[in-house]
């Protein structure tokens, strides 16, 4: 983990008390590479939280320049987000109008209920979660509006409007392929909650169906960005009376335990979060430990590193998280059951006559197994 990456974890915080202001000041009188921490930043999607915490120690210890880069930023991030926090109450009265029921989830309302404030979390898009028969009724609608398609996928439809270039995007199912149980509206909506965004109120969750939402969505994307566990760590800091004991059952019905175990250490080793007593007990597990120690090891690498702890971990991170080993089994079989038949490369590779081409399913095995083993190539 480099220095600037732990200045980076340090300045995390929407809340600064004497111990984190001490310790990035520490850090601060060590060499710092600033084009790299910027790099971090806007890697990891955390940059209005790093200029709110070195604005705060003045000049002496941060150059100017870097403060004027990062006070842009944050200024086109916070009218990104002011944007987004208009059109979703829109949106929302648009599809309520048309009985077309559908959950924000991430985005402005995350930044407003959970940061405090639009201005501390990174600008995205519009992320709704419907049932999948309302999909396309929706994306109609949408459509009639000014939005046009601009992407599908197997789970998703993203739109994104002609003039103002916001994007929305319309899920039916949460979870990865690889989870067993796929999260889908039914399992959120009978648990919905009010909350208020830009003076109107919007149909929210409460924290504990909203941890498990950005504990799913950050083993989806392999806990890639510090962002997602930001997310975490002010969840847990805006609600310290979170019900452990429900989220657990929650985790457990949707078959998400260890996603959800990971994600928590990850937020108390990387940001220091503070776990609620019901919860420290399962974060002691050996294997979102394990798994945990991996993800550490490669978010904290520099912008530059194409890690070859990545390439192997990409391939075999989703199945890990399966809450039981017949599951964990059962998948990697399958997947592995995907890869035999022969393509293209393995033709490429051993020419063979057609009567004989049956032999490369014995070759294939071998040619994955070199291409797993070897570290990619740079760019």
């Amino acid at each position: 983990m480099t220095p600037e990456f732990q200045l980076l974890c340090r300045c995390c915080h929407t809340r600064l008390d004497a111990g984190r202001i001490a310790a990035i000041r520490r850090l601060l009188q060590e060499p710092v590479d600033f084009d790299e921490l910027l790099r971090l930043a806007q890697r990891h999607g955390v940059v209005p939280l790093l200029y709110q915490s070195l604005s705060a120690l003045g000049t002496d210890l941060v150059p100017e320049p870097v403060l004027a880069r990062l006070h842009a930023h944050s200024v086109l991030n916070l009218s990104l987000n002011r944007a987004l926090a208009a059109e979703l109450p829109a949106i929302l009265h648009l599809l309520d109008n048309h009985q077309v029921p559908a959950l924000p989830f991430k985005g402005p309302l995350l930044a407003q209920t959970v940061y405090g404030s639009l201005a501390l979390r990174k600008a995205g898009d519009l992320d709704l979660l419907l049932r999948r028969g309302d999909a396309l009724p929706a994306a109609t609608l949408l459509q009639a509006a000014g939005y046009t398609l601009d992407d599908s996928e197997q789970d998703e439809l993203r739109l994104k409007h002609t003039s103002r270039h916001t994007v929305v995007e319309l899920r039916w199912s949460l979870a990865s392929p690889h989870f067993l149980t796929p999260l889908r509206f039914d399992f959120f909506w009978p648990s919905r909650v009010h909350r208020i965004l830009n003076g109107s109120s919007v149909p929210g969750l409460p924290p504990e169906e909203d941890l498990l939402i950005l504990c799913v969505h950050g083993a989806r994307h392999c806990w890639s960005r510090l962002m997602w566990i930001c997310d975490l760590a002010e969840l847990l800091r805006a609600f310290p009376g979170l019900d452990g004991v429900r989220l657990g059952h929650l985790a457990r019905r949707a078959g998400v335990t260890r996603a959800v175990t990971l994600g928590l250490i990850l937020a108390q080793n990387l940001l220091g979060a503070d776990l609620p007593p019901s919860l420290r007990a399962a974060c002691s597990s050996r294997g979102p430990q394990l798994i945990a120690q991996a993800v550490e090891t490669h978010i904290g690498a520099p912008t530059a590193a194409t890690t070859y702890l990545d390439h192997c971990r990409c391939r075999t991170f989703d199945p890990a998280l399966l809450d039981s080993f017949p599951h964990r089994f059962w998948r990697g079989l399958c997947r592995i059951c995907r890869k035999l038949p022969p393509n293209e490369r393995d033709i490429r590779l051993l020419p063979l006559p057609p009567r004989y081409r049956f032999l490369l399913y014995l070759v294939r095995p071998l040619r994955l197994v070199a291409e797993f083993l070897s570290p990619p190539r740079r760019a």
